[in-house]
């Protein structure tokens, strides 16, 4: 049986920065890394073990990332069902909020907490109005 691996796994085991579009061959240098060392079981892969993706040409891509509070930068839970995730960050505290629009994005999109007021849009901070 084989093991599935994303495109995910290969930034993780890639020894290349992968700041621009990889190329076949580097693709293919992880895979056999991966294969070789033995790393990917159904059991080994969690999401913790791979180091969070940061982009060179975009500073708030974390804020931006799902399932992540764009105010401490902690994981959110799912809701009941499993479907969504949460409204509010059992970390900080922080709340989704409906009515307040980013001045940055015009979205209604803005998080706040006690550390401050982030949207998950555009990942900026919104400043006190």
């Amino acid at each position: 049986m084989h093991n599935l691996i994303t495109t995910k796994t290969k930034k993780a085991y890639s020894l290349d920065s992968w700041a621009k579009h990889p190329r076949k061959f580097v693709k293919q240098d992880a895979n056999r890394r991966i294969r070789r060392l033995g790393a990917i079981k159904s059991t080994d892969l969690v999401e913790e073990e791979i180091p969070k993706y940061s982009s060179s040409t975009n500073k708030f891509v974390l804020r931006k990332r799902n399932g992540i509070c764009p105010v401490c930068l902690g994981h959110l839970r799912k809701n009941s069902k499993g479907t969504r995730y949460q409204r509010i960050c059992e970390n900080c505290n922080a709340v989704y909020n409906f009515d307040i629009r980013c001045p940055s994005c015009n979205t209604y999109r803005v998080w706040s907490g006690k550390l401050g007021r982030w949207c998950k849009g555009c990942g900026h901070e919104v400043k006190q109005l």
